[in-house]
C-alpha cells in the first residue's frame, strides 16, 4: 500500500503542463492529450514559460478563438485603439517638441497593433471552422 502511494506521488511530480492549453500531461508524452500540440518539457523554466505564453498568444491568431476571447479582445482592444488614435490625431494639430513626437509615434504604433489584433481575432472567429480530432490525432473538417 505504501509502495503504491509512493509511486503515485512520484508519478504526480512528473506531470507537466501543455504550453497551449495548460492541461497536465505525463512528462514522457510527446503530444498533449487535450489539444494534440507538442508538449515541451522546458516550459518549467522561465524561458519555457515565456515560450508557452507567447505560443498561446500566437495560437489565438491562428485558430478559431472562443467567444470569450473575442469579447475580451473588443473590451480591451477598442479603448486602446480609440485612445491611441486620438493621441496621434491630437499630436498632429497641437503637438510640438520631443514629447509630442514620442506621443505621435506611440499613438500610431499602438493604434495599428490594437487594430490589427482586433481585426485578426474577429476575422478568425467569423471565418475559421472548429477542427475536430479523430482518435488517432488527425483532423476532420
Amino acid at each position: 500500500m505504501e509502495l503504491e502511494n509512493l509511486q503515485l506521488k512520484n508519478h504526480a511530480s512528473k506531470l507537466i503542463s501543455c504550453p497551449n492549453c495548460f492541461a497536465l500531461n505525463d512528462n514522457l508524452a510527446e503530444f498533449c492529450h487535450e489539444c494534440h500540440s507538442r508538449v515541451v518539457e522546458s516550459n518549467l523554466t522561465p524561458m519555457g514559460s515565456a515560450y508557452s505564453q507567447g505560443r498561446l498568444f500566437g495560437k489565438s491568431l491562428e485558430t478559431k478563438p472562443k467567444l470569450i476571447v473575442l469579447i475580451m479582445t473588443w473590451v480591451f482592444g477598442l479603448p486602446i485603439f480609440v485612445i491611441s488614435a486620438g493621441m496621434f490625431i491630437n499630436q498632429i494639430f497641437y503637438g510640438s517638441g520631443t514629447n509630442g513626437l514620442f506621443a505621435f509615434w506611440f499613438g500610431i504604433v499602438s493604434c495599428l497593433l490594437s487594430g490589427k489584433y482586433i481585426y485578426t481575432i474577429t476575422k478568425n472567429y467569423l471565418t475559421i471552422k472548429e477542427k475536430v480530432f479523430e482518435n488517432d490525432g488527425e483532423f476532420l473538417n
